[in-house]
């Protein structure tokens, strides 16, 4: 952090001399137009593209590096850090199993498509606008999608479906393929202010966005791993039936509510979710403690390990709702008044 001192000219106006090397390496000088924005904490924003299209930045990925999955990490990492576009380059050719490993993971990065390809060459551009997403509506497609894997796992599991099994792990995917679209836009958040005043978010919630995405997308791991249980499933007697069918109903409630609360900064639903949460406990801890060890049910076992680890996981998601309706901020001087 750099500080310098605020001059004032005629009429008021106040002045502050900008960086050398910054207007050097952006090209800013004497005439250049700079846009100036307020931002949501008064801080202002300098934009010194104002009307031109800023210079295209190429992530250049070499092929094959220490190996394909390197390639494969290299494609995501320069995704997620916000570029646009990605060149995988060789010095000769790439090989036909690796180059389909490569257009399969560009795939699997939402926006991104293959534009150009030569033997030695694999370029990809990110074709979305950053402007036109909005980071809460992501969130809250993963949470339906994961909801929806929730719902469809307790199904499979108790009526041993396994086509619909495979279709909640298959779901999983497509809350990993939102998942890096969300990550790669809060990344861009913290590197542009101006993004994150577009998206009407704080560097403090970026963090918590992030966290929530995170959370929600082990959540679908999860979900996905109770639907696998659905190959090693036995009958249940109507009372463990009972109480595994609600206790799905109940996780899925404390989802819904632990992320309403986040994004409406509701604070009740912290108490709210830890209600739920014992209930969970208990129908879960019905399921499994007369289960003997020889029992061809030990599956429940796993589904209920399952299922608790949700449960905490989701207390986590609502413990970042902003405490703010129970903390009022003031300077010290007011207290001692």
């Amino acid at each position: 952090m750099e500080l310098r001192r605020v001059q004032e000219m005629g009429g008021g106006t106040l002045l502050v001399s900008l960086p050398k090397d910054w207007g050097k390496r952006l090209g800013v000088s004497k005439g250049s137009l700079l846009s100036i924005e307020e931002g949501r904490d008064g801080c202002l924003i300098l934009d010194p593209y104002p009307k031109e299209e800023k210079p295209i930045q190429v992530a250049v990925i070499r092929y094959p590096s220490m190996g394909i999955e390197y390639v494969e990490w290299g494609l995501i990492g320069a995704y997620l850090l916000g570029y646009d576009h990605l060149h995988i380059k060789a010095d000769r050719t790439i090989k036909s199993g690796d180059r389909e490993r490569v257009k399969q993971m560009i795939h699997n990065l939402i926006g991104l498509e293959v534009v150009e390809e030569t033997a030695s060459l694999v370029k990809a551009q990110c074709l979305i606008d950053s402007s036109l997403v909005d980071p809460e509506t992501l969130i809250q497609r993963m949470k339906l999608i994961t909801i929806s894997m929730l719902r469809d796992a307790a199904s499979s599991i108790m009526n041993a479906d396994k086509e619909l099994a495979d279709s909640v792990t298959r779901r999983e995917d497509e809350v990993d393929r939102i998942y890096f679209l969300l990550v790669r836009l809060l990344r861009s958040a913290v590197l542009s202010p101006k993004i994150a005043e577009g998206f009407q978010i704080t560097p403090l919630d970026v963090l918590d966005y992030r966290l929530v995405a995170s959370i929600v997308e082990s959540l679908a791991d999860r979900a996905a791993g109770i639907a696998e249980e659905t190959l090693n499933t036995n009958m249940l007697d109507k009372g463990q039936r009972e109480s595994l069918s609600e206790a799905f109903l109940v996780l899925e409630e404390m989802l819904e509510k632990a992320m309403d609360g986040f994004l409406s900064d509701e604070i009740k639903a912290l108490k709210e979710v830890r209600v739920l949460y014992s209930r969970l406990s208990i129908l879960l801890d019905e399921l499994t403690v007369y289960l003997p060890e020889s029992s061809p049910n030990l599956w429940v076992n796993s589904t209920s390990s399952y299922m608790k680890d949700m449960g905490r996981s989701i207390i986590d998601l609502a413990d970042l709702i902003p405490p703010d309706q129970v903390i009022r901020v003031h300077d010290e001087a007011v207290f001692k008044a």
